[in-house]
């Protein structure tokens, strides 16, 4: 059964599949440009009796006359095993589109450059080469800046898959769901938290605390949803407004706690009810913003 960071992947191509031609321009590789793009599953047959499933495929030009198909493998490990499938699959849908074919393969391994070599497949008097573009998680773009990512979300994705246990990148993402268009479909912010490690995980749901965009992380929703609940309660008494705001200084309090308590920071009982009970959104943000990267409690100035 896929794992929630496969699907992700997965999902994220089928969104925006212009993705994958700027990951093989990027490997030098040239492919068709200005051509219309579909991505979506694909079945091939090896002409005997197996049928022949990718993780995902890209049609580069219109279905009746396509330029190149782009198959995309998402593995969680390589082998060479594997690599021969891939070929096979390759080799498939070159012969029954009668086009070129690329072959783009995910892996959560560090560093891809083990499996740099051509794949060479013989099978008698019959052999063929397959030259596939791998990226391991280091190889994928480090994004730091929350508005190069927000005009560009699938690359913030990947970012994040790669690069996600790093504290600027993790930030930078947080900061940019701020300006992320919320389109039925198109949930970056949930396809990033699948493909993230727990620092980049804690940070967002520290964020979807607080937060007035609808999510559907479990945890996002779980927590959206018990401070909107409570707002909504004392806004009856109070009004709405005050009832909100004084529920969302709480849940951004807990948050500065909950990433804290993950980095292993030291907080006396003291320390937590003094940030529990200041009720100013902004210093709290500015603790939240701190807490990423404190190694101390004194790294927030608090006493």
């Amino acid at each position: 059964m896929p794992l929630p960071w496969h699907d992700a992947l997965r999902n994220l191509i089928t969104s925006d599949p212009a993705i994958t031609l700027a990951l093989l321009r990027a490997a030098a590789v040239k492919v068709p440009d200005g051509l219309p793009l579909a991505a979506g599953p694909y079945s091939v047959s090896d002409r005997v009796s197996t049928d022949l499933y990718p993780d995902n495929t890209v049609r580069v030009g219109p279905a009746h006359d396509r330029a190149c198909t782009v198959i995309v493998e998402i593995e969680r490990e390589l082998s060479a095993g594997k690599l021969e499938q891939f070929a096979i699959k390759a080799a498939a849908v070159a012969l029954e589109t009668r086009k070129d074919v690329q072959v783009l393969v995910f892996t959560r391994a560090l560093d891809a450059g083990v499996w740099d070599e051509p794949v060479n497949v013989r099978r008698g008097a019959l052999s063929y080469v397959l030259t596939p573009v791998i990226y391991g998680r280091r190889d994928l773009p480090r994004l730091t800046d929350p508005k190069q990512i927000a005009a560009d979300p699938a690359s913030g994705v990947l970012s994040v898959f790669g690069h996600g246990d790093d504290p600027k990148v993790a930030e930078a993402f947080a900061s940019a769901t701020d300006f992320f268009p919320v389109e039925p479909g198109v949930p970056y912010t949930e396809w990033a938290y699948d493909c993230g490690p727990a620092l980049f995980r804690s940070m967002l749901e520290a964020k979807m605390e607080v937060t007035d965009w609808p999510v559907s992380t479990p945890f996002a929703k779980r927590h959206y949803g018990r401070g909107l609940a409570e707002g909504e309660a004392k806004g009856k008494a109070e009004g709405e407004a005050k009832g909100k705001a004084k529920g969302k200084a709480e849940g951004e309090a807990n948050a500065v706690l909950t990433v804290l308590a993950t980095r292993g920071v030291p907080v006396t009982d003291r320390q937590a009810a003094a940030i529990l009970a200041c009720t100013d959104l902004e210093q709290l943000e500015k603790w939240l913003t701190k807490a990423v990267t404190a190694t101390t409690i004194d790294d927030l100035g608090i006493e």
